[in-house]
């Protein structure tokens, strides 16, 4: 089974920090190590994480560089052939990393996984609309569109090989120094990693009424133009990185099933359980349909192994 490294970023998260490491360390997975990365704390974080001597936590305190320099940190400092991510004021359930080590051993060609999400705090319910299972990948639409499919930090998981491929990156890029967990989504996606979807709650969404992206329309205050441009910069820097062309990222798009309209997909058939939409709703769904029977749907037929649900 593969060694994982769970790393936790936190900057002013005492509160909830404690709850964060104690649902790491209380995992019956035994083949991991936690690494906490505090940025530049000045809440108490310090003395919340020395109240854990356990062999599995390494603690990396440093200045405050953002969410960013923090995975960068976290990163550099792990050995695990499995990396996953962890917001300091969210949550593993019981059994997540052992779920997460078979998904990746049985499945070798998935380089990045989402897990489902349940709200806990002020809302309940899951947060994921994803159905459990393959989802393909998106490099070209990445590349060449500068859109991404993923989830919140604490959903991600993803190969040493793949997070290599773009990690670490540099922080001098303000727009990312908050949004690092997109990086983390659209540099996955450029490098080609195929997608699956754990449907199992087994990672608990914290909702307190202070979290940076819940319920906002522009997290962290972003622009549309300062993420159009921060992440035209990325994908190039990280295309280069890796010698890769529009053609070949076009053609894995191709083989490999288009992630993007699966998403969109079934994000308007949520819609329609939901809530009644509106007539231009469902042909807006009817569009994105009709563009995505384009792309092959053989490699999603050929790899239809539904995930387990709790």
């Amino acid at each position: 089974m593969p060694k994982i490294s769970v790393i936790i970023t936190n900057f002013n998260y005492g509160r909830y920090l404690g709850e964060a490491i104690r649902s790491v360390l209380d995992q019956e997975y035994r083949d991991f190590e936690l690494i906490v990365v505090d940025d530049g704390s000045t809440d108490g974080s310090r003395e919340e994480i020395g109240k854990f001597q356990d062999p599995h936590l390494k603690a990396i305190f440093k200045a405050n560089g953002g969410q960013l320099s923090a995975f960068n940190a976290g990163f550099l400092e792990s050995t695990g052939d499995i990396i996953c991510f962890l917001d300091a004021d969210d949550c593993y359930q019981p059994g997540y990393l052992q779920a997460v080590s078979e998904i990746f051993e049985h499945y070798p060609e998935c380089g990045f996984l989402l897990t489902q999400m349940e709200y806990f705090g002020k809302r309940t319910g899951k947060a994921l609309h994803y159905p459990g299972g393959y989802l393909g990948c998106n490099p070209f639409s990445a590349a060449a569109r500068h859109v991404w499919v993923g989830a919140a930090t604490s959903s991600c998981s993803l190969r040493r090989e793949t997070a290599e491929k773009f990690l670490p990156y540099r922080e001098d890029e303000d727009f990312w120094k908050t949004r690092a967990d997109d990086l983390l989504i659209l540099g996955s996606d450029i490098v080609a990693a195929v997608k699956y979807v754990l449907d199992r709650p087994l990672v608990k969404y914290r909702v307190h009424g202070d979290n940076l992206f819940y319920g906002r329309n522009t997290p962290g205050g972003a622009s549309y133009q300062a993420r159009k441009a921060a992440a035209e910069r990325f994908c190039a820097e990280v295309m280069k990185r890796n010698g890769l062309r529009f053609q070949d990222l076009l053609r894995q798009e191709n083989e490999n099933g288009n992630l993007l309209f699966r998403e969109r997909f079934f994000s308007w058939l949520k819609i329609g359980r939901d809530r009644m939409v509106s007539l231009s709703e469902w042909l807006r769904c009817g569009g994105i349909l009709l563009r995505g029977i384009r792309y092959p749907f053989k490699p999603v037929l050929r790899t239809n192994r539904k995930m387990g649900k709790a």
